[in-house]
């Protein structure tokens, strides 16, 4: 399950970023849930992991 997106997000806090509505619905997020992204310059966000 190493599926890769590229996307755009905002970071909110150290540890809280919004997540496009597609996203969420693509992946079955739910509020709270653990996502790791690799953050690149850009602060475009790559998926990477989903826990």
């Amino acid at each position: 399950m190493s599926n890769e997106y590229d996307w755009h997000a905002r970071i909110i806090s150290k540890n809280r970023i919004t997540v496009p509505d597609m996203i969420v619905r693509e992946w079955g997020l739910n509020e709270g849930d653990i996502v790791h992204v690799n953050i690149r310059r850009s602060v475009k966000l790559m998926r990477d992991v989903i826990i």
